[in-house]
């Protein structure tokens, strides 16, 4: 099973993570060619990621390979158009069972293209996991 968390990093020194074998790179959206450039820098500067990182891993089995995408680099904050892009390179690019969002959009000016994204994974079998803002605010993809 491989389970992907979309976030802002982990931290690998947490004391209940420190002795896992974390997997994982950044996804950096450029606005200018709105494309995604791959790197290696996952260290989690925000906090949000590493707490789930830390739920999830202690809750699935211990075969599952768990891949952290950072996504996150000074807040919690992401646009449409940076969704869509990266949920796109992760379509073509990477062997999903499991895609956890543990945030959502709570604007979003046209939901064609992320639904249509959503559903792309839905057909290929992976499950799709997002959250709803924490205020109570429809959010996207979980409202879908």
């Amino acid at each position: 099973m491989r389970i992907f968390i979309l976030d802002s990093g982990v931290n690998r020194e947490h004391p209940r993570l420190r002795d896992l074998s974390i997997e994982g790179y950044g996804l950096l959206y450029e606005e200018g060619s709105g494309r995604c450039r791959k790197i290696e820098d996952i260290e989690d500067r925000i906090g949000h990621g590493t707490a789930i990182y830390d739920i999830i891993s202690s809750n699935c089995p211990d075969d599952a390979e768990i891949v952290m995408i950072k996504i996150f680099w000074e807040s919690m904050e992401i646009s449409e158009a940076a969704l869509c892009a990266i949920l796109s390179w992760l379509y073509e690019q990477a062997e999903i069972d499991i895609l956890n969002l543990s945030f959502g959009l709570t604007y979003c000016e046209n939901l064609i293209p992320l639904y249509n994204l959503c559903k792309k994974f839905y057909e290929k079998g992976t499950l799709l996991f997002s959250a709803f803002d924490n205020a109570g605010i429809v959010s996207w993809p979980a409202a879908f």
